[in-house]
C-alpha cells in the first residue's frame, strides 16, 4: 500500500536546523457511547474523539475528567497533559516557553488539537502547525480526550498521528465557584465560574481566569482568559455556542539557545499573543418518521495572533540566528454538516461535507546588520466529503472511514481508515486498525519569503495498529497495542538550496501497555509503559525529544471527604540539540507528584499539590533545567 502520511520536521531560517503521559488516566474502551445526555436542563455532547459513530470500535483512547483535574490540581495545561498515558510532552521552559507533544513518534504538528470541536493548529508558526498548550487555561477545561493513531479520514489532513480534544466547562445548576491558587515562584491564579439557567431551555456559563508566574527575570508569564458557553435544549433541536478569548504575555530564553546552562546571553524572547475562538453547533434528532438518526451543523471561527521579539542567538557549534521582530496572524473559518444514519440495529453510517477558509500573515524583519523583511500572506480553501460506517456481526465489528479533500493549490487526495475488532471471549477483545493520510505543508514552509517553497508536496503516512483489550467487570482493565507508523515526503530545510524541500522518511514502531485496577471503593491503581523506536531513513540525524521508553504509575485514594493522588513520570534518555552545544544525549529522569484535597463542606474545598516531590534536576530540552520542587495550594468555594 502506498504511503499517504507525512512527517513534518519544520525548519526555519531562524532555527536553521531540525526542530524537532506519565500517570495513567481513565481509558475509554469499546463500550463507550457517543450521545447527548440530558440532566437538569443541561445538554452535554459526549463526543468520542477518533470517530463520529455512536459505538466506536476498540481504540487507543484516553480521557482526563474534570474530577481528576480538580483532584490533581495542575498549575497549567502543560502540567495536565503530563498525566496522559502514552504521550510524550516536553518544554523549553516550564510554564513560560514553548511546549511540544509527540504521539507515537510524530512531530507536534502531526497531532490535531481541538477545543470544543474547533481545530486550533496554527499553520503560520515555524513549528509547522503545532499548538502552544500554555495558551489554554486549565481552569476552563471540563475534560481532555486523546486518540493515538492516524485519523485523517475522520478529521482531515492535520490528524496524522493523533488527536487531542479539549472540551470546555459546561453549564449546570445555578451556582458560583471561586478558586484561588498560590504556589512556588510567585505562582498565583484566580478563577471565577458563574453558571445557571437563563430561561427554561437555555443554560449559560461564564468562566474568567487570570494567572501569573515568575521563575527568573528571563522566565515569566501572565495569562488572562474568558469563556462564555450557552446551551439550548429542545425536544428535538439542541444548540451550543462557545466563545473563548485569551491573552498571554511571556518571556523565556529562546528555543535552541541552550537555555540557562549554555546560552551566551540571557536576553529573553518576548512573546505577546491573543486568541479568539467562537463555535456554534446544532443537533436535530430524528423522529419515528425520519430517515436519519440525527443531523449535525457546525460553524466556527478563530484568530490567533502573536508578536515575537527574538534577541537572536550567538554562534555556537551551529551557526547563530539573527534577532527578529515578527507578528503573525492566523484566521480560520469552517462549516460542517453531517448526518448519522441507522440502516438497522447493527449498521450505522455517518456522511457529511465540510469547507474551511484559512488566511495566514507574517509581518516583520530579521536583523542581519540590515533589516530584511519577511512578510507573507497566504490563503487556502479546503472542501471535503467524508463517510464513516460500522457494521456489527455479533462479536465482530468492522468500521471504514473515507475522506476526500480538495485543497486549493494542491491535488485532491483520499484518506482512508479500516478497523476490525473481535470479542473472542467475554473479557477479551482484539482489534486491528489501518489508516492512510496526508498533511498539507504549513503556511510558513510554503510562503516564507526567504526559505518558503511553493512547490512542496504534502507529507504522507501509513499507520498499522494491533491491540488487545481485557476488562473484568470494569474493576480491572488492561490494554496492549503494537503500532507501526511510516511517514514520507518530510518537509526539511536545505541549507544549500536555502529553502524548504521534501526529502526523507521516518519509521516509528513500538508498543503501549496500560493497566487500571479499582482495588476497592477507595483505592485505584494504574500503570502505563510506552516503547517507541523512531528512525529517519538513510540519515545520521537523530529525532529530537523522542525517548524510547516512557511510563508512569498512579495511586488514587478517596475516603469520606479526603482524596489523595501519588503519580510518577519516567522518561529514558533522548537526543536533543541547541545552537550552543550541537547534539547531546540528555539523561533519563523519574519524578514524583503528590496531590490531595479536603472537602470541608459542600461549599468549601482545600487542595495541595507538590510537583517533582524529590526536587530532581533534569532537562526536557538542552540547557533548560526544570524549576525544582513546586508547591501549590488551592481554595475552592461554591456559592
Amino acid at each position: 500500500m502506498k504511503d499517504l502520511m507525512r512527517y513534518t520536521l519544520a525548519s526555519s531560517l531562524i532555527l536553521s536546523f531540525l526542530p524537532s503521559g506519565a500517570s495513567a488516566a481513565e481509558t475509554v474502551g469499546a463500550n463507550t457511547q457517543s450521545k447527548t445526555t440530558i440532566d437538569d436542563g443541561v445538554v452535554e455532547q459526549l463526543s468520542i474523539v477518533g470517530t463520529r459513530l455512536a459505538k466506536p470500535p476498540l481504540s487507543s483512547h484516553s480521557v482526563i475528567s474534570r474530577e481528576q483535574i480538580d483532584n490533581l490540581n495542575p498549575a497549567s495545561t502543560t502540567d495536565l497533559l503530563q498525566l496522559l498515558p502514552n504521550v510524550s510532552l516536553s518544554q523549553t521552559s516550564a510554564g513560560t516557553g514553548q511546549s511540544y507533544i509527540s504521539i507515537r513518534g510524530g512531530e507536534s504538528n502531526f497531532t490535531l488539537i481541538m477545543i470544543d470541536n474547533v481545530v486550533v493548529n496554527d499553520s503560520t508558526n515555524s513549528r509547522g502547525g503545532g499548538f502552544d498548550f500554555n495558551r489554554l487555561s486549565v481552569a476552563a477545561i471540563e475534560r481532555v480526550e486523546v486518540y493515538r493513531g492516524g485519523v485523517a479520514a475522520i478529521y482531515g489532513s492535520e490528524a496524522i498521528s493523533g488527536v487531542i480534544h479539549f472540551i470546555t466547562k459546561q453549564p449546570s445548576a445555578s451556582q458560583a465557584i471561586l478558586q484561588a491558587k498560590l504556589g512556588s515562584d510567585d505562582y498565583r491564579q484566580m478563577d471565577v465560574t458563574l453558571t445557571g439557567n437563563l430561561t427554561e431551555k437555555v443554560t449559560a456559563l461564564v468562566n474568567v481566569s487570570s494567572s501569573e508566574v515568575e521563575y527568573y527575570t528571563w522566565s515569566k508569564a501572565k495569562d488572562k482568559q474568558a469563556l462564555i458557553t450557552l446551551n439550548s435544549l429542545g425536544e428535538r433541536l439542541n444548540h451550543r455556542f462557545s466563545l473563548l478569548v485569551g491573552d498571554r504575555e511571556a518571556a523565556s530564553l529562546a528555543e535552541d539557545s541552550g537555555g540557562e546552562l549554555y546560552a551566551q546571553k540571557r536576553t529573553p524572547e518576548l512573546r505577546s499573543s491573543d486568541f479568539v475562538m467562537a463555535g456554534l453547533s446544532s443537533e436535530l434528532l430524528g423522529d419515528s418518521e425520519s430517515l436519519y438518526e440525527s443531523l449535525h451543523f457546525a460553524l466556527s471561527w478563530q484568530r490567533q495572533q502573536e508578536t515575537s521579539n527574538h534577541p537572536g542567538i550567538s554562534n555556537g557549534v551551529y551557526s547563530g540566528v539573527p534577532a527578529s521582530l515578527i507578528e503573525s496572524t492566523y484566521r480560520r473559518a469552517e462549516a460542517q454538516v453531517y448526518a448519522h444514519w441507522l440502516a438497522n440495529a447493527d449498521w450505522q453510517v455517518v456522511t457529511g461535507v465540510s469547507h474551511r477558509d484559512a488566511v495566514g500573515e507574517n509581518q516583520g524583519n530579521l536583523d542581519f546588520g540590515m533589516l530584511v523583511p519577511v512578510n507573507f500572506r497566504l490563503e487556502q480553501q479546503v472542501s471535503s466529503v467524508f463517510i464513516e460506517t460500522q457494521k456489527q456481526w455479533r462479536k465482530l465489528s468492522l468500521s471504514v472511514g473515507l475522506r476526500y479533500e480538495n485543497p486549493s493549490e494542491f491535488s485532491a487526495d483520499l484518506a482512508n481508515q479500516v478497523g476490525l475488532s473481535w470479542q473472542f471471549l467475554p473479557a477479551h477483545q482484539v482489534s486491528f486498525n489501518y489508516s492512510e493520510g496526508y498533511k498539507l505543508p504549513s503556511f510558513f514552509s510554503l510562503a516564507h519569503p526567504l526559505i518558503g517553497n511553493s512547490e512542496l508536496k504534502p507529507e504522507s503516512s501509513e499507520n498499522y495498529e494491533l491491540g488487545w483489550h481485557y476488562t473484568n467487570d470494569e474493576s480491572l482493565t488492561m490494554d496492549l497495542v503494537i503500532f507501526d507508523n511510516r511517514y514520507t515526503n518530510l518537509v526539511d530545510f536545505d541549507p544549500v538550496m536555502f529553502k524548504a524541500v521534501n526529502r526523507g522518511a521516518v519509521d516509528a514502531t513500538g508498543g503501549e501497555w496500560g493497566v487500571n485496577h479499582a482495588v476497592n471503593s477507595w483505592l485505584d491503581i494504574a500503570f502505563n509503559v510506552t516503547y517507541t523506536d523512531s528512525d529517519i531513513k538513510r540519515s545520521q540525524v537523530n529525532l529530537r525529544r523522542r525517548p524510547q521508553w516512557s511510563g508512569g504509575a498512579a495511586i488514587n485514594m478517596q475516603w469520606q471527604q479526603f482524596d489523595a493522588n501519588i503519580r510518577s513520570d519516567y522518561r529514558s534518555e533522548f537526543f536533543d540539540s541547541s545552537i550552543a552545544t550541537g547534539e547531546l544525549t540528555l539523561p533519563s529522569y523519574l519524578q514524583w507528584h503528590v496531590s490531595g484535597g479536603w472537602q470541608l463542606s459542600q461549599q468549601l474545598r482545600l487542595s495541595l499539590a507538590i510537583d517533582n516531590l524529590f526536587d530532581k534536576q533534569f532537562e526536557q530540552s538542552v540547557g533548560f533545567m526544570n524549576h525544582g520542587r513546586q508547591v501549590a495550594f488551592a481554595i475552592d468555594y461554591k456559592i
